[in-house]
């Protein structure tokens, strides 16, 4: 009976196309942000699109140029999911560019060992940087401060 009340409710994530309102676009890009003046900082959405992986990316970019200087990328995927092949096609060329221009990347994934080893084998793929695959954002950091020398 309880389980009925739940069927009022749409559980589905949102979706972000390149019509999508001010305020998911700015929803988006509260996602990013700079800590300690040289670690960007992105917490994956839900359901990325090909719109809103570009959009991001677009984000990332800006702050990169801003900080002018090394900087780390951490890219929270926690409440990710598995990208679609249209998704993939946007990310690893956008990941890429920025991976260059970064010291190192770092990725927060669930302690899910499954999690891991996908993102590891996908990354070893894709990836010509370094990268990082932690499971808190603690450990995150403390390789961003290792990196960047604080």
């Amino acid at each position: 009976m309880a389980f009925g009340l739940l069927s009022c409710y749409n559980l589905q994530p949102k979706v972000f196309t390149k019509d999508s309102s001010e305020e998911d676009l700015n929803y988006l890009r509260s996602r990013i942000y700079i800590e300690k003046e040289d670690v960007i900082v992105f917490k994956e959405i839900p359901l990325m699109t090909p719109f809103s992986c570009n959009f991001v990316f677009d984000c990332i970019d800006d702050f990169a140029r801003k900080i002018n200087k090394d900087f780390v990328l951490i890219i929270d995927l926690t409440e990710g999911s598995r990208p679609s092949s249209e998704v993939r096609k946007v990310l690893i060329p956008r990941f890429n560019i920025i991976a260059k221009r970064s010291v190192t990347c770092c990725f927060c994934v669930s302690k899910n060992i499954l999690v891991k080893t996908a993102l590891k084998f996908l990354l070893n793929m894709v990836s010509e940087h370094e990268y990082h695959i932690v499971t808190s954002m603690d450990d995150a950091f403390k390789i961003a401060n290792e990196k960047l020398g604080g």
